[in-house]
């Protein structure tokens, strides 16, 4: 195969540090990768565009920089971009949100996400972006994503036939944009997958990125592509973005499936993803799975992961390997099982859900844990980030039984963390984000316990309102005084935070998320503070810990 390449997600809550980068391209290196391309989307220095950049994203001449570093060991460090979708971080600003299929649905993937290239001034836009890109990196190729375009029925509501002419248009124009610059295009496959009029319309000098993440991964898309024309690249993917931590099987059986089916297809090659790093997480956690992709790629067989990642993290890091999936299994398979054990239907992104709600203060969107299907809440929301986010998600599926099983993995999970940070040898940074992420799921478990004992004693206190003043007061201090033994554990998840900036580069924003969290919190138990029993009536404590402070209506929608 001609390709073994790495997809390196930058755009997710990461800045660019290029001594990481290159550490990166090291270590691909001596995994015997030939590629890997830089996920940019907003987190570029754009010269053509002020006002897009954040700070801390990848330069040009870091750019330059990065790619030089990597011909000298062959690893071809090539952008990707995503000009049509995924531009969020570009519809978010005032500078740009006129520009985007429509500015006024600010939640997860609405119409703000989609340039809206019936505008030439956001032609001109995305033009300009791609000339800095190309600029930026000298080479061959070019990866213009054009996946999950979504949002073509913010625009053409009415008209599914001219969402799919336009949808065309678009993805042509950006083409022709990469191709007039020199560039062999690479894209994504979903979408042409899903229109086959779009199929047809493609040049067949593109190369697909056919990406499937599931088990069984999809050898039937990457022959019909292939069978189309095309030159077609096999994209599995390290499940972290799903995942407390890493999804440890579904790792192994994604990414054997597609490379496998890669190398007998005689495909060009394959390209292992990796996504959304940040809020806990780092990307040194996947190097057992990247360095697995590599030995597949070389046409030898895997049956055992266990045995072929105690060797890899042996041999990396001179610590057990057992000990290391183990404490991945814990913070995956077994952290959703004592969960979920009780119920008939499991909640979706559970514990990527419970990995954001910890560090960020609230999912990105407005859901809660159920053991089944159950009616959204149409109701406006009233969002803060705080410290009390993990158990108002998981509140209707929480019991005596879920946290003793909490429990029981905690102190394994602590005694495993403990046990790799005091007999590491080598490489000890790319320890970081595991053992992290362990101390990060003891502190979830202890504030579980802190909010569940402060529910009893709140709900005491609401029983005593207006009846027993001395008993309403006592409880309430006792609500107080544990939410006071939260303020702890903020600060040492953003000692986490703060060591995961330092070893690969996070965005500033998630320190700042943790600074909200402790504030929040002080307002918090200042309100309970003002309290009396001869006030309103204490609000259910769920509805209590959702808002700001301050909200104090009963029924706020009214």
């Amino acid at each position: 195969m001609k390709f073994h390449g790495l997809a390196y997600d930058l755009a997710r809550n990461q800045c660019a540090k290029p001594a990481h980068l290159k550490r990166v391209i090291d270590q691909l290196a001596g995994l015997d990768f030939n590629f890997l391309t830089l996920y940019l989307e907003h987190r570029f220095e754009y010269a053509s565009c002020p006002g897009i950049v954040p700070p801390g994203s990848l330069t040009k001449a870091a750019a330059g920089e990065l790619v030089e570093y990597g011909r000298q060991r062959g690893v071809e460090v090539v952008p990707q971009v995503n000009i049509i979708g995924h531009c969020e971080g570009i519809g978010a600003t005032e500078r740009y949100g006129h520009l985007s299929a429509d500015p006024y649905q600010q939640w997860p993937w609405g119409g703000y996400e989609q340039l809206n290239l019936d505008l030439s001034e956001a032609r001109e836009l995305a033009d300009g972006m791609l000339g800095d890109i190309c600029d930026a990196f000298p080479g061959e190729y070019l990866f213009i994503c054009h996946d999950e375009v979504r949002q073509m029925d913010c625009l053409y509501p009415e008209d599914a036939e001219k969402r799919l002419a336009k949808m065309i248009e678009y993805i042509q124009f950006t083409l022709e944009a990469g191709r007039r610059r020199g560039r062999r295009i690479i894209m994504y496959g979903d979408v042409p997958l899903k229109y086959p009029e779009l199929m047809q319309a493609l040049p067949r000098d593109i190369i697909i990125a056919d990406w499937h993440y599931g088990r069984d991964g999809s050898r039937e898309t990457l022959e019909r592509y292939k069978a189309e024309g095309f030159e077609v690249l096999a994209l599995p993917a390290v499940p972290t973005c799903s995942a407390f931590a890493v999804a440890t099987d579904l790792g192994y059986q994604n990414i054997s499936r597609m490379v496998t089916d890669a190398v007998e297809l005689e495909l060009e090659g394959f390209l292992l993803c990796t996504w959304e790093f940040g809020f806990g997480s780092g990307f040194d956690l996947i190097w057992p799975w990247v360095a697995l992709a590599a030995e597949i790629a070389k046409g030898r067989k895997v049956d055992d992961f266990s045995a072929f990642c105690d060797e890899f993290v042996s041999n990396r890091y001179g610590v057990s390997g057992e000990t290391y999936l183990r404490l991945c299994h814990l913070l995956h398979g077994e952290f959703e099982n004592a969960l979920t054990a009780d119920i008939a239907k499991p909640p979706r992104r559970l514990l990527v859900t419970l990995r954001k709600a910890l560090f960020r203060g609230a999912d990105s969107f407005s859901s809660i844990a159920r053991g089944g299907d159950f009616p959204d809440n149409r109701h406006q929301q009233i969002w803060e980030p705080s410290a009390f986010w993990p158990w108002l998600y998981l509140r209707p599926i929480l019991s005596g039984a879920v946290l003793e099983r909490l429990d029981k993995i905690a102190h394994e999970v602590s005694s495993l963390a403990s046990e790799l940070r005091s007999t590491v040898k080598e490489n000890a940074v790319e320890l970081v984000p595991l053992i992290s992420l362990g101390t990060a799921f003891v502190l979830l478990v202890e504030r579980l316990h802190l909010l569940e004992a402060a529910k009893q004693n709140y709900h005491a206190a609401a029983e005593a309102q207006g009846r027993d003043d001395a008993a309403f007061e006592k409880n309430l201090q006792a609500v107080i005084a544990l939410l006071k033994q939260i303020r702890p554990g903020i600060g040492t998840l953003k000692e986490i935070v703060t060591e995961l900036d330092e070893t690969t580069g996070l965005d500033a924003g998630e320190i700042q998320w943790l600074d909200i969290h402790a504030k929040s919190l002080d307002e918090h138990v200042m309100a309970l503070r003002e309290k009396t029993p001869s006030g309103d009536s204490l609000l259910e404590f769920g509805e209590f810990l959702r808002r700001p402070a301050h909200v104090t209506q009963r029924l706020i929608w009214r």
